[in-house]
């Protein structure tokens, strides 16, 4: 089963006015982004942009020569992805520039983007999904009770600059809360900006708060330069309110959130090896999750997210390798912090996290009867909602 290591093996010989950038880019791209390049790089759009072969010889070089995981569930291979596409033709002819990172206890903020410049002129935008930081997972907790989080704002502004700085087409790509963003920011942005975008890859990104989203001039125009892909269980990708015009991937792995590591995503040639629907996993976190959006109460959210804030807060730790590490210690600062919060807050809390698996099994159930699919039925109200507009 081919993947992104077998893509680069077979592919890296060709340029990019050889083969133009394609599916397989998008995945190769958005998964070594999950790797800290902004210490590498420099952040201004000024200074001259780095060559892509230098920039992993100075990473590799930063590790101490070792391939190192960039968190608790981000695989070493990330790195070893990294140096073999520096091996190649076809990626060490890219160039780097303005790696951008932004990091903010509150409001919770973990935001990170790169340009990377292509011999054929073009541009590609990557937006980083959710990293190590437990600040990164609290934001990924805001998009559930804002309609807008702080990483929406600096990727609208990100890619207003790259407009701004580099002339030629645009290519805007994202995994994770990284596709997230792409697709809000091409749909913020300028509208000079967005004519220049011929592709948006959004990779198994999740949805929105606000569905109307959906339903924007904005979104029919970007449609038709827009490719969604989610892999068959989809997990993440099913959170929220989220567009229908996606495409299902395969995967090496059977359950959602392990088909949410991009190493894990079948490639045929450039492209990724499409399936007709979601399987069974997918269809019930998708009908799941959707009712769970209908049951949060929003004006329990500030709640909620007091409670995650200061149990993070609490633990002594930065990120989930931190955690790990110091389990015990993390374990008792976030109970003391737990402990502190008013009975009413910790109540929203646990109302919270038990309405999931609630949600899921309705849904399995729902699923189970054997009624035209549920998701399927609701997937096609929403459509035709979005026509209807």
């Amino acid at each position: 089963m081919a993947g992104v290591e077998e893509y680069i093996r077979n592919y890296g010989d060709k340029s990019f006015t050889e083969m133009p950038f394609c599916e397989a880019d998008n995945v190769a791209l958005c998964n070594i982004f999950y790797l800290p390049l902004e210490k590498i790089v420099s952040a201004s759009f000024d200074d001259e942009p780095m060559d892509f072969a230098q920039v992993c010889k100075c990473f590799y070089s930063y590790n101490g020569c070792k391939h190192i995981p960039a968190g608790l569930l981000l695989s070493k291979n990330i790195s070893k992805r990294l140096m073999q596409m520096s091996e190649c033709k076809r990626f060490a002819e890219m160039k780097i520039v303005a790696v951008q990172e932004k990091f903010c206890v509150s409001p919770a903020t973990q935001f990170a983007a790169c340009t990377v410049l292509l011999p054929d002129g073009k541009v590609v935008v990557v937006f980083r999904g959710t990293d190590d930081t437990l600040i990164g997972w609290k934001e990924d907790f805001d998009l559930y009770i804002t309609k807008g989080i702080p990483s929406h704002a600096l990727a609208v502004e990100y890619l207003g600059a790259v407009a701004a700085h580099f002339e030629g087409k645009i290519i805007v790509c994202g995994h994770s809360k990284g596709g997230n963003l792409a697709l809000y920011a091409a749909l913020k942005c300028e509208q000079e900006t967005r004519d220049r975008i011929e592709c948006l890859y959004n990779n198994d990104g999740p949805g929105f708060v606000d569905a109307s989203l959906f339903r924007t001039p904005q979104y029919k125009e970007i449609v038709d330069r827009y490719k969604h892909f989610l892999p068959t269980a989809s997990f993440v990708g099913t959170l929220l309110t989220h567009d229908y015009d996606y495409t299902v991937v395969g995967s090496k792995r059977v359950l959602g959130p392990l088909q949410h590591d991009l190493l894990t995503w079948k490639i045929s040639g450039t492209e990724l090896i499409a399936k007709d629907e979601l399987n069974i996993l997918g269809k019930i976190a998708d009908l799941g999750l959707m009712e769970l959006v209908t049951r949060f109460n929003h004006d329990q959210g500030d709640n909620v997210g007091t409670v995650m804030q200061e149990v993070i807060l609490g633990s002594g730790q930065t990120g989930l390798t931190g955690v790990a590490k110091n389990a015990v210690s993390a374990v008792s600062g976030g109970w003391k912090a737990w402990k502190e919060r008013t009975d009413d807050e910790r109540e929203d809390f646990k109302k919270f996290l038990f309405d999931i698996p609630r949600c899921l099994v309705a849904a399995a159930f729902e699923l189970g009867k054997g009624a035209a699919t549920a998701a399927e039925k609701r997937a096609t109200e929403f459509v035709d909602a979005i026509a209807a507009n």
